[in-house]
């Protein structure tokens, strides 16, 4: 199930990166881009880990 997660944390965090691009101050954009930037690096952990393990 962890492909599904990793999936969520990029769609989460790009539709929150574009909701919060309109709102007045920085620090909700940088939040979602945070998040955005965490379920890429869980995606290429992930997939590290299962190249890995082959």
């Amino acid at each position: 199930m962890p492909f599904i997660k990793q999936w969520a944390y990029m769609l989460l965090g790009i539709y929150l990166t574009y909701q919060t691009a309109r709102w007045p101050g920085l620090e909700h954009h940088i939040a979602a881009s945070a998040l955005f930037t965490f379920g890429l690096a869980f995606r290429a952990d992930y997939s590290i880990a299962k190249r890995a393990k082959r």
